[in-house]
């Protein structure tokens, strides 16, 4: 109610109808749309996926780091460098845990621009340095040849999530594409 004295309204604040409510802007069912459309979540599923997989490394490697080290290259590792190998392997376990953890954080994180920056870092720096590694530091001793061959497909398979979560991001909580 208005106070007493307190002129009325004019009738075109109420809108043509009084009570009437106005109709829904022509579209507006696209944003909506727009969010649910198969690539509108691709980074955050890049990033669930990436996270699983390497807590899952996390987990070989420290849960057994001279069986990681027999399954990543195929030999057992020698008897007299075992400490150094089993320590070097898990902490290697712990760089997977972090990554993981990290990974976990941007997937449930609403800005989808922090969710590209992380797997940006994911994509460039940490998969090219894997395989750098792979031909720097060969763990058999001799540069591999074959490009197709352990640990190569998981490197591939790392960048190509990441690239693809980038690619095809949602949106960031402001509306806008990151």
């Amino acid at each position: 109610q208005r106070p007493l004295g307190t002129p009325e309204p004019p009738s075109s604040s109420r809108g043509p109808i009084a009570g009437a409510s106005r109709p829904p802007a022509p579209f507006a069912h696209t944003a909506r749309a727009a969010s649910l459309s198969p690539g509108a979540a691709m980074d955050k599923v890049a990033c669930y996926l990436l996270a699983a997989v390497s807590l899952f490394h996390a987990y070989t490697h420290l849960a057994d780091p001279l069986g990681a080290v027999e399954q990543m290259v195929g030999a057992s590792p020698h008897k007299s460098a075992a400490a150094l190998v089993s320590h070097c392997i898990a902490i290697i376990g712990c760089c997977h845990a972090f990554t993981g953890t990290v990974l976990l954080s941007a997937a449930s994180m609403s800005d989808a621009a922090h969710r590209k920056c992380i797997l940006g870092i994911f994509a460039v720096p940490f998969t090219l340095l894997i395989g750098l590694v792979q031909l720097w530091y060969p763990a058999t001793g001799v540069a591999p040849t074959d490009f197709t061959a352990m640990p190569f497909p998981i490197v591939y398979a790392y960048l190509g999530i990441a690239v693809a979560g980038i690619a095809l991001a949602g949106k960031s909580a402001k509306g806008k594409t990151a």
